[in-house]
């Protein structure tokens, strides 16, 4: 996690002194989690937050750009549920989803004020969830490994030249996953010792917002 904090500091700084627009900046994510495993017929619905860190960069006199997105969070509450009718209350007391998303990106101007970048890439999760902790122990936890797309469209609100005010929308779509661990649940439970593929769908939608900052070739 250090040394890909190190590396996001570091590019983003070399991106910036290019010739070209560059925004980037720290937001808050209020999200839903609805999770499917189909050959179980099993789920979950949680509640959660996570802080996002994102870098959209786009050549000069181009639309189209790409974006680094870097996110970590956890879940509360929500309910399990089995065959679309049986549902049970349930809460998680430790939990880290890890995300990474790299892609294109393409910004709509309205103005000289507001930027709507929209993106679509891979998103890759390690999501760990235990009763020990932030370390967890070999038994009562489980990690996943999953891959996806990511959707993203965000408003950026440019009230001066380098201040940015950040509001958007994203949703995760997870459809391949790998885990180990040993947990039970109400209606499922996992005992692999090794990362084991699984059948598996998920959804993450969530609203966020921040602050950020913006630079561009008039700076140089």
């Amino acid at each position: 996690m250090k040394k890909l904090l190190v590396f996001f500091v570091l590019f983003s700084i070399l991106v910036t002194c290019s010739f070209a627009e560059t925004l980037y900046g720290a937001s808050v994510n209020i999200a839903r989690l609805y999770e499917q495993f189909p050959k179980e017929n099993t789920g979950r619905d949680l509640n959660g937050t996570s802080f996002y860190i994102v870098l959209n960069h786009f050549p000069e006199d181009s639309a189209l750009g790409w974006y680094i997105r870097t996110s970590i969070g956890g879940y509360g509450s929500g309910y399990e549920w089995k065959e679309g009718h049986k549902m049970e209350n349930t809460h998680v007391n430790n939990s880290m989803d890890l995300r990474l998303s790299v892609g294109p990106s393409y910004a709509v101007r309205a103005g000289s004020m507001i930027t709507i970048p929209i993106s679509l890439g891979p998103v890759f999760t390690n999501y760990r969830e235990g009763s020990s902790g932030f370390f967890w122990a070999d038994t009562g936890f489980f990690e996943t490994l999953n891959m996806g797309l990511l959707l993203d469209g965000a408003i950026i609100i440019n009230p001066s030249k380098r201040f940015a005010i950040i509001n958007g929308i994203t949703v995760n779509w997870d459809f391949l996953s790998w885990q180990k661990g040993n947990a039970t649940f109400t209606y499922r439970e996992i005992d692999n010792a090794r990362f084991k593929y699984v059948n598996y769908n998920a959804f993450k939608i969530g609203y966020y917002f921040g602050l950020g900052m913006r630079f561009d070739n008039s700076d140089n």
